[in-house]
């Protein structure tokens, strides 16, 4: 069953992708993600409206219209996108992953907090959260992230591991274009590809994750791309933009950032395009289409945001003003000064950054000097590409001084991941301008070629082969799992878990959404204790997670049947 259900939904792409290279301008390599995007917005706008089985179904019953048709009308062109090379590779990378990823459990925290739980909510109720889903505390964040985990675990089956391989193809799919871009030297195409999908599944995040940092950089990066290299096929048919940048507004609400600049790109493009255009009024509609349609559902997200949580402004890292001036606030002259102090420090001394910058201005220098570009486009590319990073900068000192409390701020918290994210835009667009360049020269010089892979080496170092093959550690989540196998609890149950120490909410949020349940509660036992702390009464579950001889003495004082050989976690409450 599981390999029919595969094989199904592996034949929901081979219809759009067959239509994709018959209308679309754009290489085959762009197609997958021009479509895992379409399913991704499918499944978020179902959601807005109510209705998320509604949209899986319209995916499912528009895949096979579309693949019916193209087989009547063009069968050849289904065959030979079957053989189309770039979507191969893309073939065998999702059996890679799958190969990877199988059986594996969700273990990072954020997946526990929310980007994993939001699906595991999408799933029980068919429906985005709610109020009653008081498990989910991040309302005001996008769920676009969370729409291809939710239609793969419908399509294939409920498993963690579907989430992941779901998201992970969504990532590399934003690195596919590559293949197609060095022309006819496939061996250099894949070598980018290589180096840019190890980078986006490791630098930042794993495979095994829901986290949409890389997501937000590949599509981020796929964004610019498209408007700064492929300018003349983006002019002919703009909808790539569309699609792309609506996808990432919904994804994460930094998303919105690289969909403004390439806001103002798309309307320079046009203010000198305009007067050459022979369809001036149908180009306008299009582009008016375009440019509106990522702008239209970040506010419908709003609309729904306010009408399903009314106090969402006052959460956590929400976008409102109200939020910003408390959190503003409670910081000191000398606390800002402190936060911008040590941000400018990590930042000057991000060697990554500056890495990338230069490869960037060396790859584009050898594009103009072999004929690949003209010396304005890279000029173009690079001052692009150095506002882009100055105001992302500027937008992370903003959000520690304005959206994060101040314990958090003070230590930068998150700043690695925010700033990969950079990193791997930067890098997704080098990788493409190297690409242009080798496509477009005929005979690579010794030296050329030399040049090349030193601009190769340093995205590659962003990379982390091992983050890839050797996954986290699941033996605590395994045996939590386990130890709550068959516990059942009511909204109003109170879960308790008896442990040794603070571990920053760790275990409190894995036992969450193992439950899915918002009552639960650490509690330690003090080394000079007596007995076992009284709140434990007031507990429906109690889980014994401490392993210290003194807590299994007290355990078994209060009739607890444990010894030193007990394994742990154990449910010590019926």
């Amino acid at each position: 069953m599981g390999l029919l259900r595969a094989v199904a939904t592996a034949a929901l792409f081979v219809g759009p992708l067959s239509w994709l290279r018959r209308s679309s301008k754009l290489s085959a390599g762009w197609h997958p993600l021009l479509l895992l995007c379409a399913w991704a917005l499918t499944v978020f706008i179902a959601g807005l409206s109510g209705h998320l089985v509604v949209g899986v179904v319209t995916i499912v019953a528009t895949s096979v219209a579309i693949l019916v048709r193209e087989l009547l009308l063009d069968r050849a062109n289904v065959v030979a996108t079957l053989r189309e090379p770039a979507l191969l590779v893309f073939a065998v990378s999702v059996l890679l992953l799958t190969v990877l990823l199988h059986g594996q459990l969700f273990t990072h925290y954020d997946n526990f907090s929310h980007w994993a739980l939001v699906v595991s909510v999408m799933l029980d109720d068919n429906a985005f959260p709610a109020p009653a889903d008081d498990v989910v505390g991040f309302t005001t964040y996008p769920l676009g992230g969370a729409g291809l985990p939710y239609l793969a675990n419908l399509l294939l089956g409920r498993a963690e591991w579907v989430s992941m391989l779901a998201h992970s193809t969504f990532i590399v799919s934003c690195a596919l274009p590559l293949t197609c871009a060095t022309g006819r030297r496939w061996a250099a195409g894949l070598a980018l590809y290589a180096v840019a999908v190890v980078a986006l599944l490791t630098h930042v995040t794993s495979p095994a994750s829901l986290l949409v940092d890389a997501l937000v950089a590949g599509l981020g990066g796929a964004l610019l791309t498209l408007v700064l290299l492929h300018r003349t096929e983006i002019l002919l048919q703009p909808w790539p933009l569309a699609v792309v940048g609506a996808t990432l507004v919904t994804v994460k609400s930094s998303g919105v950032f690289f969909v403004a600049i390439v806001l103002v790109l798309s309307v320079l493009l046009l203010r000198r395009s305009w007067a050459r255009s022979d369809r001036r009024w149908r180009s306008g509609a299009a582009w008016a289409t375009t440019l509106a349609a990522p702008w239209v559902l970040w506010w419908l997200w709003g609309r729904h945001v306010q009408a399903t949580f009314p106090a969402a402004d006052e959460s956590k890292h929400s976008v409102s003003v109200s939020r910003f001036e408390a959190v503003l606030g409670a910081k000191t002259g000398a606390d800002l000064r402190s936060i911008l102090g040590d941000f400018l420090g990590k930042v000057l001394l991000d060697g990554w950054l500056w890495l990338l910058l230069s490869a960037l201005l060396l790859a584009g220098a050898l594009a103009v000097r072999s004929g690949s570009i003209e010396a304005r486009d890279h000029r173009r590319v690079l001052f692009v590409m150095l506002t882009t990073a100055l105001l992302w900068e500027v937008s992370l000192a903003l959000m520690y001084l304005l959206s994060m409390p101040l314990g958090e701020a003070l230590k930068l918290a998150g700043f690695r991941r925010y700033q990969g994210t950079i990193h791997l835009v930067i890098m997704v667009v080098l990788l493409a301008l190297v690409a242009t360049w080798w496509a477009s020269t005929p005979r690579l010089a010794t030296g050329q070629v030399a040049v090349a892979a030193l601009v190769m080496a340093i995205p590659l170092t962003l990379t982390s082969p091992r983050g890839v093959v050797y996954l986290p550690d699941q033996h605590l989540r395994v045996a939590l799992q386990s130890a709550l196998a068959g516990v059942v609890v009511t909204p109003q149950d109170r879960v308790c878990l008896l442990q040794e120490g603070t571990d920053g909410g760790y275990r409190t949020w894995m036992t969450r959404f193992i439950l899915n349940h918002q009552d639960v509660r650490p509690i330690v036992v003090k080394p000079d204790a007596t007995r076992l702390p009284k709140r434990l009464g007031a507990c429906e579950v109690t889980i014994l997670l401490d392993p210290r001889p003194h807590t299994l003495d007290l355990a078994r004082l209060a009739g607890v049947p444990v010894s030193a050989q007990t394994e742990l976690p154990m449910v010590i409450t019926p």
